[in-house]
């Protein structure tokens, strides 16, 4: 039996619905056995249909196993472990070919998710809208429901404006949180492979420009006062009701170069230019602000 494949059943001479199937259940060794499919088999599928010039969406996909997360943003399933249950291979494949109905049988339990979409909304064109569809076994005692019809219009036909209608109870698209994560875990793996980062301090007791580097063995430092810097800020005569200045800037420069002092310096809309020391530079700003 083949473990995957693609049909292409022709409907009179309009056109042909696509159909896509992967058989069997994940397995995460190789060589896997027969009735098991890989990355690479759900890689191979994925490559056959979409480099096809004719290719235009899947109608339907058929796969054994649950796609993994499924019931994301929509009702959850019943009597199903949603911590176990579904295969990330199917849902990387479900979510790379967008069929219009995929449906499984593997977990033997009768769910029908609500409809959900193919795009982001505002940021993406619209497109089309999935369904997946479980069934259960046949004749199961507990006559859970194992036949599904339906009524469906190939995508290689179909109007464009009417593919792409939305239903009302449409919902997002539950793989999306699968490459959220993947995403986050590839930076995360990044980050940590990284060198650890070295850590500088400044001595504000030196000449300004040069750093002392930390010896790393976790030495305490002189705590230095911080250095309070304003540069090119519009201040609104709304806040506080100071009137509006057009640039304030404070650095350490004190009278006489004495560091123990901040030099505070704003300049008026009409061109005053107005300074002050302090010892930490917020009252001589304070100050300056409170001049008419």
């Amino acid at each position: 039996m083949d473990t995957l494949g693609a049909c292409i059943f022709p409907v009179e001479s309009a056109g042909a619905w696509w159909i896509a199937y992967l058989s069997g259940v994940e397995s995460s060794t190789e060589p896997a056995p027969a009735y098991c499919f890989v990355e690479k088999d759900a890689l191979s599928l994925k490559g056959t249909l979409t480099t096809n010039s004719k290719f235009k969406g899947v109608d339907v996909l058929l796969t054994s196993p649950w796609p993994k997360d499924v019931w994301n943003y929509g009702n959850a399933p019943n009597n199903v472990d949603v911590k176990t249950c579904g295969s990330a291979l199917v849902a990387y494949l479900a979510a790379s070919l967008k069929p219009r109905y995929h449906f499984s049988a593997l977990q033997g339990e009768n769910y029908e998710r609500l409809p959900f979409r193919n795009h982001v909304v505002l940021q993406e064109n619209a497109q089309h809208v999935s369904r997946f569809i479980a069934l259960a076994g046949v004749g199961n005692p507990g006559k859970k429901k194992y036949i599904y019809a339906f009524n469906i219009v190939p995508v290689s036909v179909m109007d464009p404006a009417e593919l792409v209608k939305q239903p009302l109870d449409v919902t997002e698209n539950p793989y999306r949180k699968l490459g959220k994560a993947a995403k986050k875990t590839s930076a995360t793996t990044a980050i940590e492979e990284e060198e650890p980062a070295q850590q500088f301090f400044f001595d504000l007791n030196r000449q300004q420009g040069k750093k002392r580097h930390s010896d790393g063995r976790g030495g305490q430092q002189t705590k230095q006062p911080k250095k309070h810097r304003w540069a090119h800020t519009n201040w609104s005569d709304s806040a506080c009701g100071f009137p509006r200045w057009k640039t304030c800037d404070a650095s350490r420069k004190g009278a006489a170069n004495d560091r123990r002092y901040t030099q505070c310096t704003a300049y008026h809309p009409h061109g005053r230019k107005i300074s002050r020391f302090s010892p930490d530079g917020i009252p001589a700003l304070l100050s300056i602000f409170l001049l008419k």
